[in-house]
């Protein structure tokens, strides 16, 4: 799974899967996927558990749709990370198992590599202007 945000990815009657890469997620390592529903138009981000026993498991979603005609609701804080601003995931993992990383600014996403993060905020821009 690396930053596939140049193919699009059809997992469902109305669902499409935008992007998918690894992100290192308060210290495990998950999947990080964009999902748009092609009926209301809605996307979210998604985190799920990375292989093993509980693998493809979701431990947290963001809907992001209302943000993607905002302005510096995004941005690159490195070379692989990426700090969302007004964004809030819904856990669904235990607080004493996990603890969404934030910082000043907002949500931060720490990709495993740079070219993740940069197709990431491709796929973003895409999905903002309606090119995808």
């Amino acid at each position: 799974m690396g930053g596939k945000s140049s193919r699009v990815y059809i997992t469902g009657p109305g669902l499409q899967l935008i992007f998918c890469s690894k992100i290192n997620d308060d210290g495990y390592l998950h999947g990080l996927r964009i999902w748009e529903d092609q009926v209301t138009g809605a996307v979210r981000i998604q985190a799920s558990v990375h292989g093993g026993p509980m693998g493809r498991t979701p431990v947290w979603t963001a809907f992001i749709t209302h943000n993607l005609v905002k302005d510096k609701w995004i941005r690159s804080e490195d070379s692989r990370t990426v700090v969302l601003r007004n964004v809030r995931p819904m856990v669904f993992m235990s607080g004493d198992d996990y603890n969404s990383p934030r910082n000043n600014y907002g949500h931060i996403i720490e990709f495993k590599s740079s070219s993740d993060a940069t197709d990431f905020l491709n796929a973003i821009r895409r999905l903002a202007t309606g090119a995808h």
